[in-house]
């Protein structure tokens, strides 16, 4: 009997040591993910004045844009910095979100809709078809760091007609008249939704995501006036 107890009492001590593991291993990946996240990774094109929040700037850059897109972008009419900073930041993503391995649980669906945004958005602008995202990102950041100081001729300099045609002034001035951008507003905003979805499911491990209305059990973060980031 005492045998008994004894292996009873052993198996009950491992199996509390399993759990502690366990729940430290997750405490462990959960942590480990959000400082991934907040962590920009070299090569990117990330530009420190693109996110507002300096300590989670993916996050910080997800959320502006989704912001800076809402309504089409029709406020960002008669801004040229703002919008500037606009299309930066969605070309930033439009870039990273395919090719960092930090965004890669999420769907393809979002993308996808990234894809367009940028081309319609690449439209709007006349932006170069072959331009790298990088001297675009760049030279929309430069422009609106010259704003900000109200250095138009700077900012004329920075959008050079290598990357916009025909660039300069031009460019300038639809950067003031940016929008309507419904892809833009499609994509900024799936974007979000799916980064908060993957914050409270906690799935930023693994390869893809799993899309919302196919998996059980899955969160999945509405597109009505609660967005949930």
């Amino acid at each position: 009997m005492r045998r008994a107890k004894a292996g009873g009492h052993a198996k009950r001590g491992l199996g509390a040591t399993l759990l502690a593991s366990v729940a430290v291993a997750s405490l462990a990946i959960s942590i480990g993910g959000c400082t991934e996240l907040r962590t920009p990774a070299p090569g990117q094109g990330m530009q420190v004045v693109l996110s507002p929040d300096p300590g989670d700037p993916l996050r910080g850059t997800v959320r502006a844009a989704a912001a800076d897109f809402a309504d089409s972008g029709r406020a960002l009419t008669g801004r040229p910095r703002e919008a500037a900073l606009a299309a930066a930041r969605l070309e930033y993503l439009a870039a990273a979100v395919p090719a960092d391995r930090r965004f890669a649980p999420m769907s393809a669906s979002v993308r996808f809709a990234l894809a367009n945004a940028r081309t319609e958005l690449r439209n709007a602008l006349g932006t170069r078809a072959d331009a790298a995202p990088p001297a675009v990102i760049a030279a929309l950041a430069g422009a609106a760091r010259a704003l900000g100081t109200g250095d138009t001729a700077a900012a004329e300099r920075a959008l050079s007609p290598a990357l916009f045609d025909p660039g300069g002034a031009e460019t300038l001035r639809r950067l003031g008249e940016l929008g309507p951008l419904p892809s833009a507003m499609l994509a900024s905003q799936q974007t979000a939704h799916e980064m908060a979805r993957l914050d409270a499911d906690q799935r930023w491990f693994g390869t893809i995501a799993t899309e919302p209305d196919v998996s059980a059990g899955q969160t999945t973060v509405g597109l009505g006036g609660d967005s949930g980031y």
